[in-house]
């Protein structure tokens, strides 16, 4: 038995418990393993009851940026169930005004559409026309060589009294397209009222389920300042996260419709509203941007030197907002490294689809916020921090 004395500072690591210790909690391998399996039951139940979750994560973030206004009304002796209302019905008119009002030059971005297409096409013909592509010359050698196959193999043999069969490919059936277009527009429309109400009740609410969770969280006054510290600094941290989201996405609306007049391109107000939204999911938002501004300047007709000036420019600003802007206003909102966010990034947008890559942030600004307050979950709120 080595009895050598231990350096100093040296630490180990205990995987069962020792009858001659009186540490705390020790790792044990069924400790591990519970731990993930419960990891892996979470994940399956977020997978699950996405359908669920996602619109009351939605409603929560919702309410938190309304809550300010309601507090707002509510210090002039509005009742917060009237004031609720009032904030919800505003933002819901102001929406719908904001789409009435450029649904006209949306629907002339439909309707320019088969214009657009058709003039791509004559220019393609016609530079197929005027000499043979790389592309044209790579089809031909694979006819070739499919001609040189078909005549190795032979031609197959017709047995008597057997019938050619030819398959015809259906026509596009465009009503099919209509009708479930329609169906797909109804429930999305049964899901926004549903998330309207939903976000209506939690501001009508006010701090109910925080006192709940207070309750919830035992006896112990102890406990129950933690819970209501961590709480409270959630809901910080939150509002400071979409206070500054909010005021990214406008600066690059702005400049993105500014700039796309600058330079000739048509509804540029449309699309300095499409890249501002756009601009909420993060890193995916400004490339998806920047594809759709590129072939929306080929569309209009232009030399592919404007078209790549309309990419560029709007890569331009999102980039400048995402190295200057974004980092400085946020910075004490989130407190997390680049690497941490952009892996939640892609596990929640893996597991809600577009809507996770959006929720992703706020997420991990809770998860955070919740793991630096519990001992046990220190190296989670150490990997997801600066």
């Amino acid at each position: 038995m080595n009895t050598a004395p231990k350096a100093a500072g040296q630490r180990t690591v205990s995987f069962g418990p020792s009858p001659h210790s009186n540490a705390g909690p020790q790792i044990t391998i069924s400790g591990v393993a519970l731990i993930v399996v419960a990891v892996l039951a979470s994940i399956a139940a977020a997978y699950v009851g996405r359908g669920l979750l996602v619109p009351i994560v939605l409603a929560l973030l919702v309410s938190y940026a309304l809550e300010p206004a309601v507090r707002t009304l509510g210090r002039h002796h509005v009742p917060r169930v009237l004031g609720s209302g009032i904030v919800l019905g505003i933002l819901c008119c102001g929406l719908g005004w904001s789409v009435y009002q450029f649904s006209d030059e949306a629907g002339q971005v439909v309707n320019d559409l088969p214009d657009a297409i058709r003039t791509i096409r004559q220019t393609i013909l016609h530079a197929r026309a005027s000499g043979e592509s790389p592309v044209s010359q790579l089809n031909q050698a694979a006819k070739e060589l499919e001609q040189a196959a078909v005549a190795a193999a032979g031609s197959p043999q017709k047995l008597p009294g057997a019938t050619s069969v030819q398959i015809v490919q259906p026509p596009l059936n465009l009503q099919n397209y209509l009708v479930w277009g329609s169906m797909g527009a109804a429930a999305i429309a049964g899901q926004i009222v549903l998330l309207i109400f939903l976000v209506y009740f939690l501001l009508a609410s006010g701090d109910l389920f925080k006192r709940k969770l207070i309750k919830l969280a035992g006896p112990s006054l102890e406990k129950r300042r933690v819970t209501a510290r961590v709480l409270d600094e959630i809901s910080d941290k939150i509002a400071h996260f979409l206070l500054h989201l909010l005021i990214a996405n406008t600066v690059v609306a702005i400049a993105t419709g500014f700039a796309f007049w600058w330079i000739g391109m048509e509804h540029p107000a449309l699309w300095g509203i499409v890249a501002g939204i756009l601009n909420t999911l993060p890193y995916f938002g400004p490339i998806l941007m920047m594809a759709a501004s590129t072939i929306v300047a080929l569309l209009q007709g232009g030399p592919i030197e404007f078209a790549l000036l309309a990419g560029g420019v709007s890569l331009a600003i999102t980039s400048a907002e995402g190295y200057l802007l974004t980092p400085w206003l946020m910075g004490q909102a989130t407190k997390m490294n680049a690497v941490a966010v952009f892996v939640g990034i892609l596990f929640w947008g893996w597991l809600w689809g577009i809507w996770g890559a959006m929720l992703a942030v706020p997420i991990l600004v809770v998860i955070k916020t919740i793991a630096d307050h519990i001992d046990d979950l220190r190296p989670v709120a150490e990997f997801l921090g600066e």
